[in-house]
């Protein structure tokens, strides 16, 4: 755990980040054993001190501890399910995860220091470089577009060869035999409706498309990534189709990763799914389990559902992630390219989130300070190097 004394070392202290805070806050709620091995003394000392001078705190620890009920009561239950006679001690493990909930919201609010910008990760003059927005196209395959809105989210329908948003005509002539692509680009997300009222979440740079006789043929092509909720329909079968394989469903929602240079990962949250692979090999998963295709080789792990569609929510989750899928998923989410210098480990994981609205500067400022890698901001270029 040599990351997570490295940042709690930064907290104690008041020094650490608006980044590490919230990773050191998921790194406790998800090992809270940890709490109980002379953490908890370290954080009770803030906790009297800070709470004796915070005004309205039974109001500000009330909205704290719901707002992180669900990760509480998962560490529950998975320290319950352990043995019955551990039972005191699951309540211990409230007390201790709720305390350190409140210590770290207080922290954040009182102890975070103002980042010194000017002094990090290159000179050049101040670029924004801003999280992923609501924007997408949608385009025919005879060069028709149009944007669609992201004050609401859109309904696409397909009636007597027109095609719909919101119940209007929203481009002129007929739909017959056209394929219809919804897709986003670097640094924005989009979600819709389909057809069939199937609600699709398109992750930053891709693309799904559908022919206009969706109705009857409830075939996507995915492109990049994507979460599903598709609408249960026994008559009419839901598939999704990327470079690799092809994911049948009836009704169920789940998420694919199917960007280029990647592996493929289908991650199911509810229902059911079968999943295609090379040479015919096929895979049923189950809630809570992943499909993973790489190189053309299908293999399935149980996972943490909520890792992976995280992003749905303004939450992106790095959960042991190599280096370089990371920074594919930065550049991305802020619409920046990203040079890697060759002489780089790739083997280097990372886990910890990165919220909608954090600044990159200080994401990428958290894992400079605490790994071999280094950064350098030119324009809209990241420059990875290893430390001397």
């Amino acid at each position: 755990m040599e990351r997570f004394d490295y940042i709690l070392k930064k907290y104690l202290n008041g020094s650490c980040n608006e980044q590490e805070f919230y990773e050191l806050w998921q790194i406790l709620s998800e090992n809270p054993d940890l709490i109980n091995h002379g953490i908890e003394p370290a954080i009770q000392a803030h906790i009297e001190k800070d709470l004796s001078e915070m005004p309205n705190k039974n109001t500000v620890i009330e909205g704290i501890v719901r707002l992180n009920r669900e990760r509480i009561e998962k560490s529950l239950t998975k320290a319950c399910k352990k043995q019955n006679t551990r039972r005191l001690y699951s309540l211990k493990i409230v007390s201790a995860v709720a305390a350190a909930c409140v210590i770290f919201f207080l922290m954040y609010y009182m102890f975070i220091p103002q980042t010194q910008y000017d002094q990090m990760l290159g000179t050049n003059p101040p670029i924004t470089y801003n999280p992923a927005t609501q924007q997408a196209t949608l385009t025919l395959n005879d060069g028709r577009y149009i944007h669609l809105d992201s004050d609401t989210i859109p309904q696409i329908s397909l009636k007597e060869d027109k095609l719909l948003v919101n119940g209007e005509e929203a481009l002129q002539g007929n739909l017959t035999n056209k394929e219809v692509a919804i897709s986003t680009p670097r640094g924005a997300y989009f979600i819709v409706n389909l057809p069939d009222g199937s609600k699709v979440h398109l992750h930053a740079s891709s693309k799904i498309s559908f022919s206009s006789s969706f109705q009857s043929n409830r075939a996507v092509q995915l492109s990049g990534e994507a979460y599903f909720d598709v609408v249960h329909d026994p008559s009419r079968k839901f598939t999704v189709k990327t470079e690799k394989q092809s994911v049948e469903v009836l009704g169920t929602r789940f998420n694919i990763g199917a960007y280029q240079n990647e592996p493929t990962q289908t991650t199911l949250v509810e229902g059911s799914v079968k999943i295609s692979g090379a040479n015919n090999k096929t895979i049923i998963l189950k809630p809570g389990q992943q499909a993973i295709n790489d190189d053309e080789i299908l293999t399935m792990k149980n996972v943490d559902s909520e890792d992976y569609i995280s992003w749905t929510k303004g939450e992106l989750r790095f959960v042991k992630e190599p280096l370089n899928i990371l920074l594919g998923k930065i550049s991305r989410w802020y619409d920046i390219d990203v040079q890697m210098d060759e002489n780089l480990v790739k083997s280097i994981t990372f886990s910890g989130q990165l919220f909608q609205d954090t600044p990159l500067k200080d994401f990428l400022s958290s894992i400079q300070e605490s790994s071999h890698v280094s950064f350098e901001l030119n324009n809209k270029k990241l420059i990875v190097k290893s430390k001397p």
